[in-house]
């Protein structure tokens, strides 16, 4: 076929075989053979212009394509199924898909960055993360699983492995402040280094704003008593930069 617009390719040493994304469908090299799949010859592939933007395997040796308008499609090694994000996604079209542990991370042109862990999706996005653009092009995790995205204008982000944005923060530990307890029952008393206006945003572990906290001083109050048990991070920014504190809520 001609024209195929190849947009990725994958090496999948499970199953001996070379994946590649074509605008005309999935091209498997397999026993010395090529064979185009697509919606027209391979049942459980179904996809608007049969195009398929990416490829990745996750730790069960599943094969993902990211398809243009067609959502997710998974190979398990004898048959396709398929799987839309979340019904809000208007065109579907996935542009990148990456696994941290239990968690898929899926980019697409317009929504930012999708979380699948536990069958429930999650966002991360302009409005609710550090996030910097939601056109994500490209996703990739490095060996200390942190993820890394880049935007089709604005560079790259990269999100420790505790799911929250850290572009821009120069430590995960804070050199600018400190909190105790830590951890706590909900209520942390958190102190400056120095005496200076500060911004805090918390955020969950998968990148969600909890609360927004001004401090005008040397210290102030940090207060998730009404939010679950767990991990969270507080982004502290003062006029000479920022950094990220863990909090435990117990």
């Amino acid at each position: 076929p001609s024209n195929l617009y190849l947009r990725d390719i994958y090496c999948d040493s499970t199953h001996n075989t070379v994946w590649v994304a074509s605008y005309n469908g999935i091209i498997r090299y397999y026993n010395g053979n090529f064979t185009l799949l697509n919606d027209t010859n391979t049942a459980g592939i179904a996809q608007y212009y049969e195009a398929v933007e990416t490829i990745t395997e996750d730790a069960a040796h599943n094969i993902w394509f990211g398809t243009v308008y067609g959502g997710l499609l998974k190979f398990d090694g004898n048959a396709f199924s398929t799987m839309l994000l979340p019904a809000t996604v208007g065109n579907q079209l996935v542009t990148s898909i990456a696994f941290i542990g239990d968690t898929m991370y899926v980019g697409d042109n317009l929504h930012g960055i999708w979380t699948y862990v536990n069958g429930q999706w999650d966002s991360l996005n302009t409005c609710n993360s550090d996030i910097s653009s939601n056109y994500i092009t490209a996703m990739l995790v490095d060996k200390n699983g942190n993820l890394w995205a880049s935007h089709l204008d604005y560079g790259l982000d990269v999100y420790s492995n505790s799911g929250f944005a850290v572009s821009g923060v120069s430590k995960v530990v804070s050199d600018v402040a400190s909190a105790f307890p830590n951890p706590s029952n909900g209520r942390f008393n958190v102190v400056l280094k120095q005496a200076e206006e500060a911004e805090i945003r918390v955020l969950s572990i998968n990148g969600k704003l909890i609360g927004h906290f001004n401090l005008s001083g040397s210290n102030g109050i940090i207060d998730l008593s009404n939010n679950p048990a767990g991990l969270y991070v507080a982004i502290i920014t003062t006029k000479t930069g920022s950094s990220a504190l863990k909090l435990i809520r117990r």
